[in-house]
């Protein structure tokens, strides 16, 4: 990011060395127009330039003390080492005694790549730093890229370059805007300390910690930190990034919030591979699929988001003891699909769902959703409808294969095909007792339809001969009451967005689940 400016830094170290340190090697003057000389300096004037080793010096004015302790150069201080490195300025002052040093006024500091250029330099040999106080600007022209700092340190012993307060970092990819950014030069490694915001023109990251290996091409970034890009929000307590893999991990209070699919998750882990671009959450995972007037709300182990390339819409697969609650449907199953490019929620493993009075299970559920209302719900194989009539009174349907038709999010045709049986009670009104159960229907026929009206079958079409027996309310005995396998399941029903969570997990979850 820096080797040129670090590169100019050293020959700053060099120099202090060469021009006064302890080296007996001498500074040749090759040009004065004039000299004064005395016991205790030496004074040139006018086209001023020095020789050493293979650094060269120019300036206007120079004082440079008897047993070369001092130095001050004014008007026009340029330094040139072999390299080709040079140093700009309008003064300079070092002093071997103190091992201080001092570059003042209009400073720019070039390598072959890279310039710093600063109001005031200083230096200090005993420590092996240099550093700017009043504002500096590094520009580097291999990758057109300028960072502005007020206050830059370069610490020689480990190529280690500090800046601080109001660093703002240009490049033709990305900005950085930071407080604090500390660079190793040896291992180009960037970090950064404080409140820091990275930004593109596909997204911008916000951490308050972090760092950028760019040998190793991995990053971190950590404490509140917020990715944002245009169709989603990431937060999260850490980020990391393999640029190699392309491979992004957020760990921590995860919250994702996707924006074009009306879809926000919050998890405790979550991964992403830009290669295939498929994500996945877990860990305390809930999700929220946002509808025009109502949510619904999610919970499973697993979350694995696909993107359709041809659509760009997700297939979102939620996995093991999944459940969900929306204010007119319920269910639960092993396994979850919900996929935007067909508007369908597909239900594996034991699923069974709820809406209103009625209880739907089968080996797979699939609901069809049309402008964020269920359009028909297709159970395959063991297909079973229960609706609740009183407590001991349930109307059945049951068949291979079920499509339950929906208007307003309630039921209104059942359309059953192949081994069809229903058990149905039918009700009377009494004067003095108002309606009563009048007697049950049993019914078998390979395809029908079936009729709903207020969760009550109303009307029933045979597409066949069917067979079936009405007996009298005092005939009908308990077994006769449920076709084989009847199973009411209400204990399992999710009454409200708590009960989709294990009951210890609700207790343990943080306030960000809770909220909107």
């Amino acid at each position: 990011m820096y080797q040129g400016t670090v590169a100019a830094f050293l020959f700053l170290s060099l120099l202090s060395i060469e021009l006064i340190g302890q080296e007996k090697t001498k500074i040749k003057i090759l040009n004065a127009d004039e000299g004064e000389y005395t016991s205790e300096r030496r004074v040139l004037r006018g086209n001023v330039k020095f020789k050493h080793k293979k650094t060269l010096m120019f300036c206007d004015s120079a004082l440079l003390g008897a047993n070369a302790e001092e130095l001050e150069a004014y008007g026009n201080v340029k330094i040139i080492d072999k390299k080709g490195t040079e140093i700009k300025s309008d003064s300079l002052f070092y002093s071997s005694e103190t091992r201080l040093g001092r570059i003042r006024s209009n400073v720019l500091l070039s390598s072959e790549d890279q310039t710093l250029s600063t109001g005031h330099l200083d230096f200090d040999m005993e420590n092996d730093l240099a550093y700017y106080v009043g504002g500096g600007v590094i520009t580097n022209s291999t990758d057109n890229s300028t960072l502005f700092s007020k206050r830059g340190t370069y610490f020689m012993n480990t190529e280690e370059f500090h800046f601080k307060d109001s660093i703002v970092m240009n490049t033709p990819d990305y900005n950085i805007v930071c407080d604090t950014m500390q660079y190793n030069s040896e291992k180009d490694i960037t970090r950064f300390v404080g409140p820091t915001t990275i930004s593109s023109d596909s997204n911008s990251i916000y951490c308050e910690r972090g760092w950028y290996d760019k040998k190793r091409r991995k990053s971190e970034f950590v404490q509140n930190v917020e990715l944002v890009s245009k169709s989603q929000i990431l937060k999260t307590d850490s980020l990391r990034y393999n640029q190699a893999k392309s491979i992004g991990r957020a760990y921590g209070s995860v919250s994702i919030a996707d924006t074009t699919n009306k879809i926000n998750v919050l998890s405790d882990y979550a991964e992403y591979d830009e290669k295939d671009s498929t994500s996945l959450a877990t860990g305390r995972l809930y999700v929220r699929k946002f509808f025009n007037d109502d949510t619904l709300h999610l919970h499973a182990d697993t979350l694995i988001t696909n993107t359709d390339k041809s659509s760009g819409k997700r297939i979102i697969k939620a996995f093991h003891n999944a459940r969900f609650f929306k204010s007119d449907l319920q269910g639960k199953a092993d396994s979850m699909v919900f996929n935007d490019v067909d508007s369908t929620i597909t239900m594996y493993n034991d699923p069974v769902v709820w809406s209103e009075a009625s209880q739907l299970t089968g080996d797979t559920v699939v609901i069809t959703n049309a402008d964020g209302e269920i359009r028909d719900m297709v159970i395959q194989q063991n297909a079973y409808v229960i609706s609740k009539e009183d407590s001991i009174s349930y109307d059945q349907i049951k068949g291979k294969r079920l499509i339950a038709w929906f208007k307003d999010n309630e039921i209104y045709k059942i359309d059953v095909n192949r081994n069809g049986e229903t058990v149905y009670f039918v009700d009377e009104e009494d004067e003095n007792q108002g309606k009563r159960k009048m007697g049950m229907n049993y019914l078998q026929c390979s395809n029908m339809s079936i009729f709903i009206d207020s969760n009550n079958i109303d009307n029933i079409r045979f597409y066949n001969k069917p067979e079936g027996t009405f007996y009298p309310i005092k005939d009908v005995t308990e077994e006769m009451r449920y076709l084989r396998y009847f199973q009411w399941r209400s204990a399992e029903r999710p009454r409200d967005i708590r009960e989709i969570f294990p009951f210890e997990m609700w207790q343990k979850l943080p306030n960000s689940y809770l909220s909107d």
